[in-house]
């Protein structure tokens, strides 16, 4: 069983079906909630685009933690540690601890990495309360605009 080739004129007439299938309806043509759902794609996409290019241009300039005044990190010391523990228990270790990894967050490519993953937060929170919010009919008591309410 041979294949005969198809014809040039086949091959575009399912070329442009294919294509007349893909394409999207006029904006005349788009319901509030398509319209609706463009916006939240369009602002979504936004965001991200601006979080992640401040991080690519924050991780391409980042620069090196400045160095300790002091020369070391007292964190570093078995001496300073016990005093901290002596004087503030272990709450007072983990919270100079604490202290030191969160200002270790806003230097160099750290800050980078915390820069891309507040933009992944900031567009989770934006589409989870756009999505749970409710709608013009829900606020007016479930009943489309216009519509008549039940007498009792």
């Amino acid at each position: 069983m041979t294949r005969q080739p198809d014809t040039d004129d086949a091959r575009n007439e399912r070329v442009v079906a294919f294509r007349r299938r893909r394409r999207r309806p006029a904006a005349a043509e788009e319901g509030p909630a398509d319209a609706a759902e463009r916006r939240l794609r369009v602002l979504t996409r936004t965001i991200l685009g601006v979080g992640f290019g401040a991080a690519l241009v924050v991780y391409v300039i980042a620069r090196a933690r400045p160095a300790n005044p002091l020369g070391y990190d007292p964190l570093d010391t078995k001496q300073y540690v016990h005093d901290l523990q002596l004087y503030g228990g272990t709450a007072n270790v983990l919270a100079a601890e604490f202290r030191d990894w969160f200002t270790g967050l806003w230097y160099g490519r750290n800050l980078a990495y915390t820069i891309a993953a507040l933009t992944v937060l900031v567009v989770l929170i934006v589409r989870f309360y756009v999505l749970t919010s409710p709608t013009g009919e829900e606020e007016a008591g479930g009943q489309p605009p216009g519509s008549r309410r039940p007498v009792a």
